[in-house]
């Protein structure tokens, strides 16, 4: 219960964040609106679902967070040296993804993290075309972006 109330709190405040107003009565609004939200989830998809998806998706959004500050560093470190060292690369990453949502997500990623960014994606949805500015190690690369991103995102489409 304590869990719902935690969640039910960061819900209201993210509502006052969104409508850029703080008062006691946006504040009531979101608490209501998070009450709304919760009990359907819960009505939905039970209750130990809720729990399970909500923690790999606020793991999936801190490494996302932390990839696209760290690939920020990196591409301005490529750019500000004196000789521009890259080795871009396009390379066809198989994904293992069913959903449109999830391959949208997945293909949204790419593209916010700097350096790279999502091309196309495959007629058959099974692999995305992805250009990288640079890329050392293929095999890396994809095994990276299948760890961080495909992993975590194949958890939450169940």
């Amino acid at each position: 219960m304590f869990a719902y109330l935690l969640i039910n709190f960061v819900l209201a405040l993210i509502w006052c964040f969104l409508t850029e107003t703080f008062t006691v009565t946006t504040f009531v609004i979101g608490n209501l609106l998070a009450t709304g939200v919760l009990f359907l989830s819960r009505r939905l998809l039970g209750e130990p679902v809720f729990f399970r998806k909500l923690g790999v998706f606020v793991k999936l959004l801190v490494v996302f967070t932390r990839e696209v500050l760290v690939a920020n560093v990196q591409v301005a470190w490529w750019i500000l040296r004196p000789r521009l060292r890259v080795q871009p690369a396009m390379i066809r990453l198989p994904i293992a993804l069913e959903t449109d949502a999830a391959i949208t997500a997945l293909a949204g990623m790419i593209s916010l993290t700097p350096g790279t960014v999502t091309v196309d994606v495959a007629p058959d949805r099974k692999s995305l075309e992805v250009h990288c500015l640079n890329v050392p190690d293929i095999a890396a690369t994809k095994a990276g972006i299948k760890e961080m991103f495909e992993k975590p995102l194949r958890e939450l489409e169940r």
